[in-house]
This record gives C-alpha cells, sequence and structure tokens, in this order.
C-alpha cells in the first residue's frame, strides 16, 4: 500500500512538472508575434439559483484594450444552465455590452446563444485530471450608438478544456487548479454586410488560454486568465503578425444561503 501511494504520490508531480515545462514554452512561443495588443478585464461571476439540475448564473464585467483600436467596454452574460446528462449541460445564455472606441463610433452589441457543455474526471492515476469542453451558437447583433444602424453576423465557438486539481476546493485559501485550453472561432458574414464594420471582422479565430485558480472563504472562489487570441486558424499561428493578449481576473461570490452553489457539474460558461 505504501509503495502504491509513493508510486501514485510522485505520478502526480510529474504530471505537474511536465505542465510547467508546457506552460513555459507555451508562454515563450505565444509572445513571438510581431504586434501585440493588450486588453485588460474584470469579472463577477455569480450563481443567482441553482439546484441539482440547473443554474442561473451571470457574468458582469468591464475591460480595456489598448493598441490602435483603443477601446472600453462594460457588458453582462446572464445565462442558464440545465444538465442533460450527469457530464453533459445544455445552455443558453445573453451577452450584452457597450463598447466606447477612441478612433470608432461607439457601439452596442446583443449576442443570443445556445450551447451545450461537457465535463468529465479521471480515476485512479489520473484522478487529478479533467476534460471539459463546450459548443455554442451566437447571433452576433450591433447597433451603432450615433444612427442606430445594425447589422447582423453568426459565429460558432469550440473550446476544449485540459484541468489539472491542485488541491479540492472545499480547503479554503489554497491554489484550487490550473486551467489550459484551445478555442476556435468562426464567423458567418451575411453576403449583405459591410464588411469591416465589426471591430474583430475576420472570419477564423485561434485562442490558447491558461488560467489558474485560487479558493477563497466561505465557497468564494478566484481565477486569473492570460488569453491569446489570433486572427488566423490554429495551422498558421507561427505565421500570425498580430495577435491580442488578454489578461482576466474573475470572481466567483457565494451571497446568502438563496444563492448557494449546489450544482454538481463543472459549468463555466
Amino acid at each position: 500500500m505504501v509503495f502504491f501511494s509513493t508510486l501514485k504520490y510522485l505520478f502526480h508531480k510529474a504530471h505537474f512538472f511536465c505542465l510547467l515545462c508546457f506552460v513555459l514554452s507555451f508562454y515563450t512561443f505565444s509572445f513571438a508575434d510581431e504586434l501585440i495588443t493588450e486588453e485588460y478585464q474584470f469579472e463577477v461571476n455569480p450563481q443567482w439559483y441553482s439546484t441539482e439540475s440547473y443554474a442561473v448564473q451571470g457574468i458582469i464585467g468591464a475591460s480595456r484594450r489598448n493598441g490602435l483600436d483603443e477601446r472600453n467596454r462594460v457588458y453582462a452574460r446572464p445565462s442558464a444552465a440545465y444538465g442533460l446528462t450527469s457530464e453533459t449541460t445544455a445552455i443558453a445564455g445573453l451577452f450584452t455590452a457597450y463598447n466606447q472606441f477612441q478612433t470608432f463610433q461607439d457601439s452596442i452589441e446583443v449576442r443570443p446563444y445556445l450551447g451545450v457543455s461537457y465535463y468529465h474526471g479521471f480515476d485512479g492515476f489520473f484522478d487529478k485530471w479533467g476534460v471539459s469542453g463546450y459548443f455554442r451558437i451566437e447571433d452576433r447583433l450591433r447597433y451603432l450608438t450615433d444612427n442606430w444602424e445594425g447589422e447582423q453576423n453568426w459565429r460558432a465557438r469550440l473550446r476544449i478544456l485540459g484541468i489539472y486539481t491542485l488541491n479540492s476546493n472545499t480547503k479554503e485559501n489554497s491554489w484550487h487548479r490550473i486551467i489550459f485550453g484551445a478555442e476556435v472561432l468562426r464567423t458567418y458574414f451575411n453576403s449583405d454586410d459591410k464588411y469591416g464594420e465589426f471591430d474583430d471582422n475576420f472570419d477564423v479565430e485561434s485562442r490558447l488560454s491558461l488560467s489558474i485558480e485560487r479558493t477563497l472563504t466561505n465557497k468564494q472562489k478566484i481565477r486569473f486568465n492570460v488569453n491569446w487570441r489570433y486572427q488566423v486558424p490554429f495551422n498558421l499561428i507561427d505565421k500570425a503578425k498580430f495577435s491580442t493578449v488578454v489578461f482576466r481576473i474573475r470572481y466567483y461570490p457565494q451571497w446568502g444561503d438563496l444563492f448557494k452553489n449546489i450544482l454538481s457539474r463543472n459549468v463555466d460558461e
């Protein structure tokens, strides 16, 4: 028993060491672009109501993007999640934002979306590892504030996450887990769109992300995230001449008995 316990401990430490090596190489590779735009985000993500089968939640946030298309944004994204199985969840939500630009006209965005998410945790030697993903479709509407001229397109998103658990989420004031992932976004423009009206008007965007979560007191937690966004498919990232690096802090509060998070699934969107 001692032998297997020791072997399991070393196995987990080896995995963690490999993960750190991956992170360092990933970080070095991702900053090899010629032109980088930085964006800073702060978000609050409470669950307003939840049961074992469904949850009503939502993100409230603000961001600032530097560069040629400098932008300030405030946004909200209420959503509802319903458990289809023990690992699969259907999600519906509405993203709304006000964008204030320095060189472009201000705008309001509305994005209703539907999607499905999946989470699977492993057993045995891999019990600290999990995999998560989602697929969703967004109807993207944007209105310029000076004349309320509108435009619309559709976007599909597919994301895969790898999750390594450091400590249980019941252990307060400790590092909970490391999350790294990849996401591809494909935009479908209408034939009558004025190509270029959207500030992110490229067809395909690839994203790489790295996050670390820390548990706080009273079931609260905070997540620190770095997200690299490229306006090319994944197979062309090494040739990208432009990228955006997003630094995000997301706070997960627990507010009173009414807002207890008792949803057993890992729902993150």
